[in-house]
């Protein structure tokens, strides 16, 4: 007969893994502190800063130089595919600030910079546009960066 602990702790574990869509097999070979900590690591590996509405783009371009905004969909393939490379990007140049707006949740912004089709990113320099394209262009996405590095 086994017994299944079900201290706060555990629970709280339990909470933080689903969160983070740990496998069972992990979170039962993890002890508590050690669990939290692993958590709080990757919460912070992203540089990418979701920005919910319009107030939060306006705070975002006017608190950074230099900066790229993607504009995307949850439903949308070709974002999807270019996501994780615009996150290793974030991670690798960290002169240029990284925001994401999903247009759905975000349709207020979408208009404002007068989206018609995602991804679009959208890059700005001192608040103004720099640059903006349409499309999963890998290779585009990582020169323009670049160059907005070096400006």
């Amino acid at each position: 007969q086994s017994h299944i602990n079900t201290s706060p702790t555990l629970k709280i574990t339990i909470m933080i893994a689903s969160s983070y869509r740990f496998t069972n097999k992990i979170l039962l070979n993890a002890n508590a502190s050690s669990f939290l900590k692993t958590a709080s690591s990757v919460r912070h590996m992203s540089a990418v800063i979701h920005l919910s509405d319009k107030t939060a783009v306006d705070k975002f371009l006017a608190g950074n130089s230099k900066s790229v905004t993607y504009l995307t969909a949850s439903w949308c393939p070709p974002c999807k595919m270019i996501s994780p490379i615009y996150d290793q990007l974030s991670k690798t140049h960290s002169e240029v600030a990284f925001g994401k707006v999903d247009v759905d949740e975000n349709p207020e912004t979408a208009a404002e910079f007068q989206i018609s089709s995602v991804p679009t990113f959208i890059f700005h320099h001192d608040q103004e546009v720099y640059q903006r394209f349409s499309g999963a262009d890998q290779n585009q996405l990582e020169d323009i960066v670049v160059k907005l590095k070096e400006e």
